[in-house]
């Protein structure tokens, strides 16, 4: 930890693949990896083995480099043995697929910028997603209804954790909601960001 890291442009061809890369790329991926780098220019740098120039980490954006022209793209070295190395390429590729989108915060930043001036495809949505993300109503619950609706007649065996993402306006009549979950034998944590 702590070490500083060294970033050079290099010439493509001075790269060379780790042959065992598990991690394979579709056309349909390697054409939005293309569009990307067009619209944004190639701005992720690929990490490479000092000394041996062995790629880690972007073998599909090099090929996407050189498909769109590229000569020469910025690189990142590590200073890695062989077996670290190959560990950092699974763990790199694999740990994108441990996140999740919040679908509500996507669509917010999608209505942002869905302006008229860009090509939202070049996030690499395809367009029946995005159009999806930015038809959903992600608009205020009618609490008062929904507390109304509640039946709490049947017995709860598991317990349900739930998080409630809401303006500070709505604490009110979520405290109904939650005193009528306490009233039938539920336990509520709360905890509530004052955003300060």
């Amino acid at each position: 930890m702590g070490k500083r890291i060294k970033l050079d442009y290099v010439p493509i061809d001075s790269l060379k693949p780790f042959a065992g890369n598990p991690r394979k790329l579709t056309e349909q991926g390697l054409e939005k990896i293309k569009r990307s780098i067009e619209e944004f220019d190639f701005i992720n740098p690929v990490l490479a083995q000092q000394g041996t120039n062995m790629i880690i980490a972007g073998h599909q954006r090099i090929k996407a480099a050189r498909a769109v022209g590229l000569t020469e793209v910025p690189v990142i070295w590590l200073d890695m043995d062989d077996t670290t190395a190959k560990a950092y390429n699974i763990a790199d590729n694999r740990l994108q697929d441990e996140a999740e989108w919040d679908k509500h915060l996507l669509g917010d930043v999608f209505q942002d910028i869905d302006t008229g001036e860009l090509d939202l495809t070049v996030t690499g949505f395809d367009p029946d997603e995005i159009s999806s993300l930015l038809a959903a109503d992600y608009g205020p619950i009618d609490l008062e209804a929904y507390l109304d609706e509640l039946d709490m007649s049947e017995a709860i065996d598991k317990p349900i954790w739930a998080t409630i993402r809401t303006k500070a306006e709505n604490q009110e009549v979520l405290e109904r909601v939650f005193a009528v979950l306490e009233q039938n034998g539920i336990r509520v944590e709360r905890s509530y960001d004052t955003g300060a």
